[in-house]
């Protein structure tokens, strides 16, 4: 996110993509926390999406790994 900011304020043509991770590696977390992987995940993303927020933080695309944008093949390759 600091490269991206850096050189989209020196005119370049920038594309930030992020996301979540993959729901199994958030499992013993989850359990952990006494939550479902899902519910765990849900919270997890409207924290940092809060957080980018109030740092003024922008992306150009979001995904998480369990949206069906993830599934499909990417036009970018």
């Amino acid at each position: 996110m600091f490269l991206a900011r850096w050189y989209r304020g020196h005119d370049a043509e920038v594309f930030f993509l992020t996301g979540t991770m993959n729901m199994e590696q958030n499992r013993p977390a989850a359990a952990a926390h006494n939550r479902e992987p899902q519910a765990y995940c849900d919270e997890i993303v409207a924290q940092f999406q809060a957080a980018w927020k109030e740092l003024n933080i922008t992306h150009d695309s979001f995904i998480r790994t369990t949206s069906p944008a993830h599934a499909r093949p990417s036009r970018l390759l």
